[in-house]
């Protein structure tokens, strides 16, 4: 009992703070009585909302001051109840949204309200307007007072459609769920609410003044109805006069909607009249295409709207920024209406106008550039030079953002990319040689300008100042400054350049190397600040007034760099360029990679090994000509170029090439003349640096000193250089060499030791050319040095026993490894040369009294054990006949060889074998030798003879070798016939008329040789015979002798009277 007490004591105190709308008290206590009987509690909310909140006598309060606002309150707290929707039919979410409809319309009536009681206070018509808040008291004072409908019609037209939009509101939140009598039902209309078109235009005003409350309150209306069309709640019990009334509310809540839209529509339409597009837009938020309206009447007012706004769009300026401004507003405000489909007819729209601004400008002449590139174009023109640098830059970075955004619109209605539009507006620019024009066109996109660049070079074949303004406006004045300023956009230093940008590099470096290489072909000189790649931001001084540089020069060493390296190019074309000017063109060179970076590394190398041989080439020749200068001067310059040589050799760093280059060097000191090519490797301008150059740093006392010095300083000192660059030690090589040449290191090796040995034979010869002096005891020239440098090792034995060196001699023998012979040969000659010495020097006095002679018994026992006697004979024949001094000394050598000989002759027979031929060649030399000593037996045999050396060299001429001859004659006659009649008794006749053809010849030798002696001969031939006898001592051809050609000789009997 005590609990229902409590409960009807809560009721109570609730309904007392309900009439006295004090929500917040009738809130604790509906609070307290839901702990106690939330059931009735829940009834209480429900009796409230089902009523919309309108009960008599009840005291409205700031707090709650209308009924819509009570039942939206008191729905607010039904929500927490479970079961709360039980009295309808429809759930808990279309039950708020038909409490919220309330509440805007109850808003919407207030502000009406208001608004008319205003002008009531205004106009000071006495009259109860309090009324006029109150819904059920409004109707009565509006029929009772006929001034107020006619001091203000409209309002009070709309307060009445207002009012019954209320009611409809306050009749959709009825209890449905309810058993009624169907004759009950049948009999009343059941509260439907019946408003046609015409009625509800007359909120137009009211609409327009409250458009954010009906563009809520359209969108409340189109959730409800989507509740209804979607409703499956699958209630098995409706009455059909509530499914009747519900159509007829959905109707109305449509028209509603309409009515909204036509309201707007109508006031954008007379904003466009009035040229008002700020009005037009500031209504586009509050469209909807799904509210009940056609289309075509949205497209037709946004179309118009469109026009109007794009009407500005002619260049880059103040009009098309607020055109740009205007039409951002129409998207902004489409956007927050939130209407897809409204967003999407405006971009139809807007691209249908722009499709015919791009029919119009493809029918127009001037059709090269795309409109927004056009605007641009204007606007850089227009701007004025003396505007503040700031804000051109300000201004013109604005303008290429709006052409960006114009030309994704133009690309896109046109069907086309973006970057191929572009590039293909940009390459016909370049096409037409506009190549300002194609820089402002990738302003847009100053990434693509290295592309450009690349692309466009094959567009200007054979124009070589267009391409250098080309990659001087693309890649060096705009690409290379956005690289610094973006470079913090890359997260790696190395991916700051793509392969086209390094392409760019390498063009603009062929460029630098095409303009230089003209500039020495027109003779003048040239500078960094020519080039491309040097220059950066700042602009290249190219070329003066006065330069004229052929085009051709530039065009031929473009066309070679596309096929061939730079340094191939550069010292084909320029073959005499300087070291200086060569090292900076190829440092030049873009890197791109590690591999770049090596094979630039490989390039210089290469060039010091080109300026090393060239430099070789000059050394030796330089010492060449410093035979004919009596000044000295190619002295110094052979020193000179020396220096150079060492340097440019330290400049290699690769171990193969420096053997190389060794080994090349070593084959240049065996060539001779290499003066004569002069001329195709010397650089211009070579000869004076190193004249100036050598008085300083390469001064050296050495090259001034005369004759020998000169000669093994110079030697020395090109040994030194070769030495200085073989490695050390085989293991040097093997640290040094890669991996893809191990195969080779053999040869390196075996090129590396005979480098090694050459140098250890000329430091070895150089020692040997410091002990002697040309036989006119003149100092050495370099070509008589180069002889005995040269030498073979034989001959060089022999110049040793020429001038009695035979302690160098040994050497020779020793380091040389010769044969015995050669051995045999010095050891004779030394015997010799001591012998005659010791007679020259002896007391003839001494000799005389004592009876003995200085010429000491030679014992050649030894000789012929190591050589054998015929070699031991033919030693002793040579001896006698180029070493010894004296007839005395000849003789005796002479006479050993001839015991010698009388040993081994005749001989025996040939035996058949695998040396019969040996055996022959045996015999015929037995047989020459017999003969030659008796030639030789017989000059000595004369009165007083001179030594054989003599002789032979032509300094004795022999009185009696005519007589000679005629004995050689008649020998060979005898001898002839002695065969002939052996051959006959041994029965062989073959060949016996050629054998007596050959014996009638000698015997007609003799007889012609009589008669010239008689004089019965002619000039001529007796001259010839003179001559021979003369030089000749062993017959035509065993000695090298001056001959005089018969028609030579006729020339002079010609000559002679």
């Amino acid at each position: 009992m005590m609990e229902e007490k409590d409960t009807e004591l809560l009721s109570r105190v609730t309904a007392n703070h309900l009439f006295l709308a004090q929500f917040e008290p009738f809130r604790a206590t509906l609070l307290s009585l839901r702990a106690r009987n939330p059931e009735l509690a829940r009834a209480i909310l429900q009796t409230v909302v089902a009523r919309g909140g309108v009960f008599d006598s009840v005291l409205w309060s700031q707090s709650c001051s209308s009924p819509a606002l009570l039942t939206y309150l008191s729905t607010l707290e039904l929500l927490q109840f479970n079961d709360a929707s039980s009295i309808w039919s429809f759930d808990t979410d279309t039950l708020r949204l038909r409490v919220e409809f309330l509440l805007l319309v109850q808003t919407i009536s207030s502000r009406v309200s208001e608004s008319l009681r205003k002008k009531i206070d205004l106009e000071g018509i006495e009259k109860d307007v309090d009324k006029l808040e109150s819904q059920d008291l409004r109707p009565e004072l509006i029929t009772e007072n006929e001034e107020l409908s006619e001091f203000n019609g409209d309002s009070v037209k709309s307060l009445r459609v207002l009012d019954k939009i209320l009611e409809l509101g306050l009749n959709r939140l009825k209890p449905d769920l309810v058993v009624v009598d169907e004759s009950i039902g049948e009999g009343s209309s059941g509260g439907v609410v019946l408003l046609d078109e015409a009625e509800l235009m007359c909120l137009r005003t009211v609409i327009l003044e409250n458009a954010d409350l009906f563009d809520v309150l359209c969108g409340n209306i189109q959730k409800q109805v989507w509740w209804v069309e979607h409703d499956d709640s699958g209630l098995a019990i409706t009455l059909r006069r509530e499914e009747k009334r519900s159509e007829e509310d959905e109707k109305v809540l449509k028209l509603v909607q309409r009515s909204v839209q036509i309201a707007h529509l109508d006031a954008m339409k007379e904003c466009l009249k009035e040229s008002d597009v700020e009005g037009v837009i500031s209504n586009i938020c509050f469209l909807h295409l799904d509210y009940g309206v056609e289309e075509n009447e949205y497209r037709m007012v946004l179309q118009d709207l469109l026009k109007r706004v794009l009407s500005g769009k002619a260049e880059y300026g103040d009009i098309w920024f607020a055109m740009r401004d205007k039409l951002l507003s129409v998207y902004g405000e489409a956007l927050s209406s939130n209407c897809r489909h409204l967003v999407q007819m405006i971009q139809v729209i807007h691209d249908e106008l722009l499709s015919e601004e791009i029919e119009m400008f493809r029918a127009s002449e001037n059709n090269q550039n795309p409109p927004p590139f056009e605007r641009l174009q204007s606007f850089k023109a227009e701007l004025k030079p003396e505007t503040n640098l700031d804000d051109k830059i300000s201004s013109l970075n604005m303008a290429i953002c709006h052409c960006m955004r114009d030309m994704y619109h133009y690309t896109r209605v046109s069907g086309l990319h973006v970057l191929e539009c572009v590039m293909d507006t940009a390459l016909s620019a370049v096409k037409r040689e506009q190549l300002q024009e194609a820089s402002n066109v990738l302003s847009l996109f100053p990434r693509l300008q290295p592309l450009l660049a690349v692309m466009g070079w094959d567009l200007l074949s054979g124009k070589t100042a267009a391409r250098r303004k080309l990659m001087q406006l693309l890649w060096m004045s705009k690409s290379q400054v956005l690289r610094l300023e973006e470079s913090s956009l890359y997260g790696n230093q190395s991916d700051e350049g793509s392969c086209v940008e390094h392409l760019c590099d390498s063009l603009c470096y062929q460029l630098d190397l095409a303009s230089f290489v003209a500039c020495v072909n027109s003779g003048q000189s040239w500078s960094s600040k020519f080039s491309l790649l040097l220059s950066g931001k700042e602009p290249i001084g190219y070329r003066n007034e006065d330069a004229c540089w052929d085009p051709f020069v530039e065009n031929f060493v473009l066309e070679r760099l596309s096929v061939q390296s730079p340094l191939r190019v550069l010292f084909d074309v320029v073959p005499g360029i300087k070291f200086q000017d060569a090292i900076e063109m190829i440092s030049m060179r873009p890197i791109t990679s590690t591999v770049e970076a090596w094979k630039r590394m490989q390039d210089v190398e290469l060039m010091h090994m080109r300026y090393a041989l060239e430099f070789t080439v000059l050394a030796l020749g330089a010492m060449e000509s410093s035979m004919t200068d009596e000044t000295g001067s190619h002295h110094q310059m052979a020193f000179c170029y020396l220096k150079d040589l060492q340097k440019h050799l330290d400049g290699i760093s690769n171990i193969p090439r420096k053997i190389l280059m060794v080994n090349i060097i070593i084959s240049l000191l065996h060539m001779d003349d290499l003066s004569l090519n002069l001329t195709n490797c010397a650089s211009p301008g070579s000869h004076s640096e190193l004249s100036s150059t050598c008085t300083g740093e390469h001064e050296d006392p050495a090259p001034y000193e005369e004759g020998n010095k000169m000669v093994v300083s110079y030697t020395g000192l090109l040994l030194d250089i070769l030495r200085q660059n073989l490695p050390s030690a085989i293991f040097e090589q093997e640290n040094t060499l890669s991996s893809n040449i191990t195969d080779g290191r053999p040869a390196l090796e075996w090129r590396t030791l005979n480098a090694k040995r050459f140098i250890e034979d000329w430091e070895w010869r150089l020692s040997i050319l410091q002990c002697l002096l040309p036989l006119s005891e003149r100092q050495w020239r370099w070509k008589e040095a180069l002889t005995v440098l040269r030498a073979a090792p034989s001959k060089l034995l022999n110049l040793c026993m020429q001038r009695a060196k035979y302690d160098i001699g040994e050497e020779a023998v020793h380091r040389f490894s010769l044969s015995p012979e050669d051995k045999a040969t010095l050891e004779l000659a030394e015997w010799v040369d001591g012998a005659f010495r010791r007679a020259s020097v002896e007391d003839a006095v001494s000799r005389a009294a004592d009876g003995t002679s200085a010429v000491q018994e030679l014992d050649l026992s030894s000789l012929r054990t190591q050589l054998g006697p015929l070699a031991a004979i033919l030693l002793c024949i040579d001896v006698a006949a180029t070493s010894s001094k004296s007839a005395t000394m000849s003789q005796k050598l002479l006479d050993q060889a001839q015991v010698m000989l009388s040993e081994i002759y005749p001989g025996g027979s040939p035996k058949i074998g695998s040396t019969y031929w040996d055996q022959i060649h045996e015999i015929g030399i037995i047989s020459v030798t017999r003969r030659v000593l008796k030639r030789l037996h017989e000059l000595l045999e004369q009165d007083k003879p001179p030594a054989i050396q003599a002789i032979l060299s032509g300094e004795n001429i022999i009185s009696s070798s005519k007589e000679f001859h005629r004995q050689g004659h008649r020998e060979r006659a005898l001898a002839m016939l002695n065969q002939m009649i052996e051959d006959a008794h041994k029965g062989k006749r073959q060949f016996l008329s050629g054998k007596l053809h050959n014996l009638a010849r000698a015997v007609a030798d003799e007889e012609t040789e009589r008669d010239y002696m008689k004089g019965e001969g002619s000039y001529t031939n007796r001259k010839v015979l003179l001559n021979y006898d003369k030089d000749g001592v062993l017959g035509l051809g065993l000695k090298a002798i001056k001959h005089i050609s018969v028609s030579a000789a006729a020339g002079e009997n010609n000559v002679q009277p």
